[in-house]
């Protein structure tokens, strides 16, 4: 019987080491449990606080949407009035553009060749016969090109008298 006990005693030892073996991974567990507990009230604290942050955030929201609104509407309206006046402005710069032109138009067209120094009577005849009939046209010459189809004046005086009108047309210009 001896055998008997002591297999006996064996296997109740061997029950109770598995028990404590057991309760220890239990003990474990129950650690690790009120662990995770605690990292989900942590995580739950977490998420209000940034429900209540959005919530906060959510009611400036629309407030600040407002004034955005408010100021783009404002800037159109500001824009929409320079338009109307930059518009107004073009049309009065048109408008003494062309009175200007027509001023200046008829100051020049006073002016004829032998108002130029150097150009008689006997040169305005002999530039009319090479296509120079006024002082635009002198003006608007290119010299070198029509000096060959006129005789007797050279480049270097229809470039002189070119000049001199140049120089009168900016003086009519800037009165």
């Amino acid at each position: 019987m001896n055998k008997d006990f002591i297999s006996m005693l064996d296997s109740i030892e061997e029950e109770h080491d598995t028990r404590l073996k057991l309760e220890q991974t239990v003990n474990n567990l129950r650690g690790e449990i009120s662990t995770l507990h605690q990292i989900i009230k942590e995580q739950n604290v977490l998420i209000q606080s940034q429900e209540k942050r959005m919530e906060h955030q959510d009611k400036e929201l629309p407030e600040n949407i407002n004034i955005l609104k408010e100021i783009i509407i404002s800037q159109r309206r500001e824009i929409t009035q320079m338009d109307s006046e930059n518009e107004t402005l073009k049309l009065l710069i048109d408008k003494f553009t062309g009175e200007l032109e027509d001023v200046i138009s008829s100051r020049e067209s006073q002016f004829v060749l032998t108002d130029i120094p150097g150009i008689g009577k006997k040169i305005a005849g002999i530039l009319n016969n090479g296509g120079i009939k006024t002082i635009n046209d002198l003006i608007n010459s290119k010299v070198e090109i029509i000096a060959k189809d006129i005789p007797g004046v050279g480049v270097k005086r229809l470039k002189k008298w070119k000049n001199h009108l140049i120089k009168r047309t900016n003086v009519i210009r800037s009165t």
